[in-house]
């Protein structure tokens, strides 16, 4: 009852050798198209996702560009305002040395108290430039990349500035902590 196909329980020697070999013909035919048809998927993918982020970076520089220009745009307006603002508070200056005057107190002394007075209010703003310009250093930022930094220990003033704003206990007054 032995056959050709081995139906004693050996196994034949023809179809062991067969599936070592791997896929027959006709299951590598399946198999083949896949591939192709795969990578295909990914490139459409991929030629979809260039797409779209030149689509986005286009918008980011048109965007970018439009900001740019209104920036000029605010800025000579804010000029303007300025000097009218400047203008306007001479003429304030001036009307207090007029009345000074009409009260009885010299010319000389009248135009002394009124630039004293410009002084001071442009002193006020000289100060509150320099307050503000401290965080144009990024100040934080440069403190959460410092690798040696452990969190609990206080900021150590590089820039003189910020020397003068140290608070008593030694941590920085202008700090996020302080300013919450």
């Amino acid at each position: 009852m032995n056959s050709a196909h081995g139906s004693n329980g050996a196994t034949d020697p023809q179809q062991s050798q067969d599936r070592d070999r791997g896929p027959s013909i006709a299951e590598s035919e399946v198999a083949a198209p896949v591939a192709p048809r795969l990578l295909d998927d990914i490139q459409v993918i991929v030629d979809e996702w260039r797409g779209r982020l030149h689509d986005q970076l286009s918008l980011a520089a048109l965007e970018a560009r439009l900001a740019g220009e209104n920036l000029v745009v605010i800025l000579a307006y804010g000029t303007v305002v300025g000097v009218l603002l400047g203008g306007a508070c001479l003429l304030v200056a001036a009307a207090m040395v007029v009345l000074l005057v009409r009260l009885g107190v010299p010319t000389s002394l009248a135009m002394l108290l009124g630039a004293l007075l410009m002084v001071l209010g442009a002193g006020a703003f000289v100060r509150a430039i320099r307050r503000r310009s401290r965080t144009l250093q990024f100040p934080a930022s440069l403190r959460s990349l410092k690798p040696d930094r452990k969190p609990d220990e206080p900021d150590q003033p590089t820039d003189p500035n910020t020397a003068r704003n140290q608070d008593p206990d030694g941590s920085n007054a202008t700090s996020p902590e302080h300013t919450r």
